[in-house]
């Protein structure tokens, strides 16, 4: 299964023991990746902004998961979160 589920049950106790669940058997990620993803994380967010971050976070996890480690992935990470920020201000002003 995805760790994507983390992202979309949020922070409960619950989320985190079904986050040991799913990623059992994952390779661990980087501790970088790891720590940038959580600057990802949108269900705190009102509805209105939720979607528009929900897409930055799935497509991030799957990158995590995916793509090969190193520093054009932290970059791209970052690169990412600087976009996710403008939209969600963006987003602000309607």
């Amino acid at each position: 299964m995805s760790r994507q589920l983390k992202l979309l049950i949020g922070d409960s106790p619950a989320a985190r023991s079904l986050d040991v669940e799913l990623t059992e058997g994952c390779p661990p990620r980087h501790p970088a990746t790891e720590a940038m993803l959580e600057h990802f994380r949108f269900t705190h967010l009102p509805p209105a902004l939720r979607e528009h971050s929900r897409l930055f976070g799935e497509l991030v996890e799957h990158i995590a998961d995916n793509v090969p480690g190193g520093p054009e992935k932290t970059a791209g990470l970052r690169k990412l979160l600087e976009a996710k920020d403008c939209v969600v201000r963006a987003a602000l002003t309607e």
